[in-house]
């Protein structure tokens, strides 16, 4: 037995191995297997200790696309209940709703990581403060908009993804006229502007919120 325990071990290379490199900050653009173990830490302090190589088996609560692995942290970050996460060709899957995130399996293509420290800065409350003549994110998150005697609450980096009017998408100059075309037309309820192609999303029904770096809600 001790003879087949020592064979095994000299069987092990070095590059069978992954560096570990536990309370290091990983660098803006991760590589694995060389940063395997660094902390990432969220705007809203969440930390998270990257484990390359790795997927997690747990139960996925939302799923995201991340153009890089600490956008997909940010989703992390702020959705709630989220415990971990896997990350894989730009598309995060969150997982939580457990004690922990679920039996590891060995991929190659994915990465993913763990909460170790929850956030420790509080999201805006919905209507902690009066929007005023502009609304502009990430300063007026949780902000309250009315228009046309209809009341908003500003979600930045937030999409209500789905539930679009029909014919309700069209380009407007900034948040405000976006939310102000919802407000004046008929069953609109919400509005999703992407930041990005300047597109108003009108919405019929305000399905759940999922995290988009360039995506605010309302």
């Amino acid at each position: 037995m001790y003879a087949e325990l020592i064979t095994a071990a000299l069987a092990l290379t070095p590059t069978t191995l992954i560096p570990r490199q536990t309370r290091l900050n990983c660098p803006a653009t991760i590589s694995c297997p060389a940063n395997n173990g660094c902390s990432s830490t969220a705007a809203n302090g969440a930390a998270f200790q990257l484990k390359c190589t790795t997927n997690f088996n747990g139960p996925v609560i939302a799923v995201n696309q991340a153009a890089t692995f600490a956008k997909c942290i940010t989703a992390c970050s702020v959705t709630s209940g989220c415990k971990g996460l896997n990350y894989k060709g730009e598309f995060c899957y969150l997982l939580g709703n457990t004690i922990n995130v679920g039996p590891t399996v060995s991929v190659s293509n994915v990465n993913a990581a763990t909460q170790t420290r929850p956030a420790t800065i509080a999201s805006p409350t919905a209507g902690s403060s009066i929007c005023t003549t502009a609304i502009t994110c990430p300063a007026t998150d949780g902000c309250q908009y009315t228009s046309n005697s209809k009341t908003f609450y500003t979600r930045c980096g937030f999409d209500f993804y789905g539930g679009d009017m029909a014919d309700g998408n069209s380009k407007v100059a900034n948040m405000k006229r976006c939310v102000d075309k919802c407000a004046t037309t008929k069953g609109c309820v919400g509005v999703s502007f992407s930041t990005s192609t300047k597109t108003c999303y009108l919405k019929s029904v305000l399905q759940p919120a999922v995290y988009s770096s360039n995506t605010n809600g309302m």
